[in-house]
């Protein structure tokens, strides 16, 4: 009998801890904060697993917030949860309690962890998240931070013994090149600061490795360099002829002569100068000049390959760009300089910036102040502008003593014209500023729209949308009308129809401003883009429902969900808090289970589910499975995915057109894609299908 009675108290005891739980989901969901933590905690002791689960969704609750605590009774869930028995492990799931939901609910605490780390971080403090938090997704941007941190103490002691410790501590830093650079840099100061004669010599016989050197053997050359002067060059190259930088003088003056390239330039050099000692590479300038050359990266360094995976220029540069007009820019240490294709300087290192040649013309950047060089580094506009662009392919604006000015590429004002801002031509006109409002100028240089707007965006070819007082309204250059500024936000126009929006409400205007549907609709998440009438009509929300309307306000389908996506052949709607899919006569496709839903094209979307990612046809089939951790679209027709072993590239049709193997995938140009992995880069040619490493 005493048996019984003790099996009867076991039984009660544990049915009794089932209802605490039961009774905690519910006042959970209730948002009964205190009733659901009794409940939970009455059930601790005997249904662990899912009462430390409960207890860390509780804590994540508004009413409750506090990581710290969820963080305890998620560990505490975690290891109750691998004891359980399968049979036990079924009852609780059907509070959706299992290893898959406890992990990402730590995962997601890990996260929150970071989050609140981020808002002051330490060096300590983020080493201990690391040591704490192993499993999070944000460990990589913690050893970031960390790596950040001791990266910015070394550049406030600033010695390269420093620079050297930093490196060998974080070895995997992503700042280690860097630190590299650092490094050398402070090598270099320390040990030539004195700029004798004896230190440079003594430098090169102890630093042998360091990318100053170059810099060092160059410096006797230096003193003879001066003027850029053609006569001058040829002056040194014949009667220095046995000086280690004669080649470098000759091709120097070399650019300094064929500033502007032409085949009878050419010509008329290979007669001045018959001694030239690289008259092979003059032959064949001209065909150099059409091939292309890609960059790759080595060892931290930059330097080029051809289309074959040929080396053709060495990786000892810092940063390059594509070469435009036969010159690359190139930074080498702090300062940027530019090379030609045969790896040679004609532009000397010595700028804090600089932009790609435009006609044979780079603006540069000194000390916070602007200027204009040629190719072969000799000043146009001296460095003396507070600000410079290209507005256009021949003009310039450039900015002095608070004013901006337009300048042709002689350094020839071109306009009585100045501004306090000004912003490059977009199709025939300019945006400047003056007197604080805002005008369009067009080509001519002549205002089309005097300054006298808060604002001005181009709505048509010939149509802007202007601010005044924080209102808009339309205004025409051509056929001199205006409409009266009274909407807080005009959108873009779509099929002849524009979005208009007062406070809260949203109606439609055509293209002339004219109001054809009342301000009388509501706004929901994504209205500025899915509120856009399209040829099927637009999506609304009316008194808290969604609806399509045609050009005249009728409602052509209803549709009763929580939200709702881009219109097309699939539409996206939520309900339930999950994303799934309708036609266009509000039929249901598909379940609602998605997480996450992009359109891609009107017949295929990128979906997330449980934190994996798929593309779905509109047939209702996948074309890529649900299994990558994110698709994105790269382009016009590709994605770029991303698994566990790094990044790669689809087709539309779920066909791989490069390996997930990359750590980093982009555009290098319309036709070709530049593939980052270990330190190398690689190049993909669409067109082809050819992969190009460097040999």
């Amino acid at each position: 009998m005493r048996t019984l009675i003790i099996l009867f108290s076991i039984l009660v005891s544990f049915q009794l801890s089932a209802n605490h739980v039961k009774k905690g989901f519910k006042e959970l969901a209730a948002s009964n904060y205190s009733y659901s933590l009794f409940h939970f905690q009455k059930a601790l002791k005997k249904d662990k697993a899912v009462a430390a689960y409960g207890l860390t969704k509780l804590y994540l609750a508004p009413g409750m917030y506090n990581i710290d605590s969820c963080f305890k009774y998620i560990l505490m869930s975690e290891q109750s949860y691998v004891l359980l028995e399968t049979k036990k492990r079924l009852k609780i799931e059907e509070y959706h309690c299992d290893s898959i939901a406890i992990f990402a609910l730590k995962m997601t605490i890990s996260k929150l962890f970071f989050e609140r780390l981020m808002k002051s971080p330490t060096l300590e403090s983020v080493n201990d998240y690391i040591l704490i938090h192993p499993w999070s997704s944000s460990i990589p941007s913690a050893i970031d931070t960390r790596d950040s941190l001791a990266f910015s103490d070394a550049l406030v002691v600033n010695t390269s013994a420093c620079f050297q410790n930093y490196m060998d501590v974080y070895p995997n830093s992503k700042l280690v090149n860097e630190a590299q650079v650092h490094f050398f840099d402070c090598q270099f100061k320390e040990n030539t600061g004195s700029n004798k004669l004896e230190d440079l010599e003594a430098f090169l016989v102890n630093y042998p490795e360091s990318p100053y050197r170059e810099e060092v053997e160059d410096s006797v050359f230096k003193y003879y360099e001066i003027g850029n002067n053609i006569n001058e060059l040829t002056y040194f190259v014949r009667h220095f002829s046995t000086n280690r930088n004669v080649n470098s003088a000759w091709r120097k003056l070399f650019q300094l002569f064929m500033k502007d390239y032409s085949d009878q330039r050419l010509e008329e050099f290979k007669g001045l100068y018959a001694d030239f000692p690289f008259m092979t590479e003059l032959n064949n300038e001209i065909d150099l000049f059409k091939s292309t050359f890609y960059p790759y990266k080595k060892d931290g360094k930059y330097g080029f390959i051809q289309s074959n995976g040929e080396i053709i220029i060495a990786a000892n540069y810092d940063q390059v760009s594509p070469f435009k007009e036969g010159l690359s820019i190139v930074l080498s240490g702090e300062f940027y300089g530019a090379i030609d294709k045969r790896n040679h300087l004609v532009i000397d290192g010595k700028f804090d910036d600089m932009e790609d040649f435009n006609l044979g013309k780079s603006i540069v950047e000194k000390d916070n102040v602007f200027g204009l060089v040629d190719r072969v580094g000799n000043f146009i506009f001296p460095l003396e502008y507070e600000d410079m662009g290209w507005l256009t392919d021949s003009l310039l604006y450039a900015k002095k003593n608070g004013a901006f000015g337009i300048y042709n590429a002689s350094n020839s004002v071109q306009s009585e014209l100045f501004f306090e801002d000004i912003i490059p031509f977009d199709g025939d006109f300019a945006r400047v500023m003056k007197n604080g409002k805002v005008g369009y100028i067009n080509r001519q240089l002549a205002f089309v729209l005097q300054a006298e707007f808060d604002d001005l965006i181009p709505y048509t070819d010939s149509s802007f949308v202007y601010t005044i007082a924080d209102k808009m309204g339309l205004v025409h250059i051509k056929n001199n009308w205006k409409t009266n500024a009274v909407y807080d936000e005009i959108y873009p126009l779509h099929n002849g129809i524009s979005m208009v929006r007062t406070k809260d409400k949203l109606g439609y205007i055509d293209a002339k401003g004219n109001l054809i549907l009342a301000l009388q609709f509501e706004q929901f998440p994504n209205f500025s883009k899915v509120g856009a009438f399209t040829k099927d009509g637009a999506l609304i929300k009316k008194k808290g429902k969604y609806m399509l309307i045609n050009e005249k306000g009728k409602i052509t389908l209803p549709l009763p969900y929580e939200s709702i996506g881009e219109w097309g052949e699939w539409i996206p709607v939520m309900k339930g808090f999950k994303w799934g899919f309708i036609n266009q006569k509000a039929k249901e496709m598909t379940l609602f289970e998605y997480d996450f839903v992009e359109k891609v094209t009107n017949g295929l979307f990128i979906v997330e589910k449980n934190g994996v990612s798929g593309l779905l046809a509109t047939n209702g089939s996948f074309v890529m499975a649900l299994g990558f951790k994110s698709i994105v679209q790269l382009g016009t027709n590709l994605l770029l995915v991303e698994d566990k072993n790094g990044f790669g590239v689809f087709s539309r049709d779920g066909q791989i057109r490069i390996p997930a193997v990359y750590s980093q995938i982009k555009f290098y140009d319309k036709d070709t894609l530049v593939l980052y992995k270990d330190d190398v880069i690689s190049y993909y040619f669409l067109v082809t299908g050819i992969f190009v490493h460097p040999k």
